[in-house]
């Protein structure tokens, strides 16, 4: 993936100047197949014009999404089927969407996949492959599960890929609609560490604000961030539950000195990977003291930085 000062450029220059166009890359054989970038293969799109007019950098942003894949034709294999081309063109745009509001957003993401649509099943299907590796993929520094949302709306409804797509489409899209910011956490029962059986709303209530990590005692990342948090000093009221989300007792039993005696260690009663999204663990979530989700599996930086460690 390319990511980095670039993107950054590229977004305050279109956000707060009028960009204008570059030139038009040569019409390629749209039957062709995706081949070794050209030589005069453009790396990214020209910049959409923004109208002087707008002067708000969300509505400014806003218009530069809509317009973004104007000069796109996904019918062009060449370009439509190019990881490199289509990867870097997907950041830019992603770095723009970051600043406009949600109805731009959706608006821009329904033009851009009429676009890929009009080009056929196989430059759609290859979109979709790229918004799942920016958007969902937990190692994408690009990351971003509301945009995500926008993209399933769309792709659980599209006949282009086929019934067993769309039905994937709509259970990422229910995953990621539980627990949001906002929302009650759901409730599921676990085992501590002197074989009591609790549940998660009985722990979260009265208190400050709960730090709830999924794991898997046998996961080398976890292990990892275990040992990063281990002289984590957590503010007054806040309090740490870490729940095991595999259904080996043993292995749970002889990982559990590994952890601070002052958190709450538990091991799942019950499937919490059908209440919860997991896409890789640890997973995080921040509670406020009536368990209500206030973040929802953010970098470990901005939630360590969100509770004032």
């Amino acid at each position: 993936m390319r990511f980095g000062a670039e993107i950054i450029l590229f977004t305050v220059a279109l956000i707060w100047t009028g960009c204008s166009g570059g030139p038009k890359s040569a019409p390629a054989d749209a039957g062709a197949a995706p081949t070794a970038r050209a030589a005069d293969m453009p790396g990214e799109l020209p910049l959409p014009e923004v109208p002087d007019s707008l002067t708000e950098p969300s509505a400014r942003a806003g218009y530069a999404i809509e317009h973004f894949w104007d000069e796109m034709d996904f019918g062009n294999r060449r370009l439509s089927l190019d990881t490199a081309f289509m990867e870097q063109n997907f950041a830019n745009f992603l770095g723009l969407a970051a600043m406009a509001g949600h109805d731009a957003r959706s608006v821009a993401v329904g033009r851009l996949m009429d676009c890929a649509a009009a080009g056929g099943r196989e430059p759609y299907e290859f979109l979709c492959g790229v918004v799942e590796k920016y958007l969902a993929d937990p190692n994408s520094p690009m990351r971003d599960e509301d945009m995500y949302m926008v993209f399933l709306n769309r792709m659980a409804v599209d006949d282009l890929l086929g019934e067993a797509g769309r039905l994937r489409a709509a259970h990422r899209l229910a995953m990621a609609s539980r627990n949001r910011p906002g929302m009650k956490a759901a409730d599921f029962a676990y085992i501590t560490r002197d074989g009591k059986r609790h549940r998660l709303h009985e722990g979260t209530a009265g208190s400050g604000a709960t730090l709830l990590m999924f794991y898997d005692p046998d996961c080398e990342r976890c292990k990892a961030v275990l040992q990063a948090l281990q002289g984590l000093r957590l503010p007054e009221g806040v309090r740490m539950i870490a729940v095991d989300v595999e259904d080996d007792r043993s292995l749970w039993e002889r990982g559990i000195d590994a952890f601070p005696p002052q958190w709450t260690v538990g091991l799942a009663a019950e499937t919490v990977d059908e209440l919860y999204s997991l896409p890789a663990l640890p997973v995080f979530y921040l509670l406020d003291g009536e368990g209500r989700v206030v973040l929802n599996d953010p970098p470990v930086d901005r939630l360590l930085k969100t509770i004032g460690c």
